[in-house]
């Protein structure tokens, strides 16, 4: 579950920070890496 909202909250600040126009070099992207490497991703096949 900390997993999850880890994740979230990565994925929250990416698109914020990417909607609001700060790019940071391209740098900004690797909040959207750390989400989708957080993000558990077993836990969801599992329920399948």
């Amino acid at each position: 579950m900390k997993r999850l909202l880890a994740s979230a909250a990565c994925l929250s600040a990416w698109l914020i920070l990417l909607f609001s126009g700060v790019s940071l070099g391209g740098a900004i992207h690797l909040l959207l890496v750390v989400a989708l490497v957080l993000f558990p991703w077993r836990a969801g096949a599992a329920g399948v």
